[in-house]
């Protein structure tokens, strides 16, 4: 069950959404979350350091380090992550991008099932990312579901 503060957190105006793990193959949940932000006509940003051509027409960042230097947003000036790798590369991921202290420009994480662990949440609560602060999201919810009713 999503909490609807953390939700609307997530989904709040001005928002930029990043997929870690977006994937171009039709049948991964990387595809299908990147094809559900295309749809509610969301500006998104594909993560997949695999990627060899855009992923559902838009030019994957090969990082979460990468995806966080290079934005730039005019009109969506802060950042929502929706992660779909498994927990040791959410892990990595997030890690890195607190090394690199670009992992302030992110305001809310949505962790989809199967892509975190207990490490990789408590890494996340010991940045700031809780679900006391309403601004993480795990816990089995996923967007493809939850995601339509989670916006409002």
């Amino acid at each position: 069950m999503i909490m609807p503060e953390a939700a609307s957190l997530f989904f709040s105006r001005g928002r930029h959404y990043f997929v870690l793990g977006a994937s171009s193959k039709e049948d991964k949940f990387g595809h299908k979350v990147l094809h559900w932000y295309i749809e509610q006509e969301l500006p998104a940003t594909p993560i997949n350091p695999n990627a060899t051509s855009k992923i559902c027409g838009l030019p994957p960042a090969d990082s979460l380090v990468s995806a966080l230097t290079s934005f730039s947003d005019s009109q969506h000036s802060s950042i929502s992550l929706s992660v779909v790798t498994p927990p040791d590369i959410s892990y990595q991921e997030i890690k890195k991008a607190a090394d690199s202290n670009k992992i302030f420009k992110i305001k809310s994480i949505w962790f989809q099932p199967g892509s975190y662990d207990d490490k990789v949440i408590d890494l996340c609560n010991s940045l700031g990312y809780s679900e006391d602060n309403k601004n993480l999201i795990y816990k089995g919810a996923c967007i493809l579901k939850s995601g339509v009713k989670a916006r409002g």
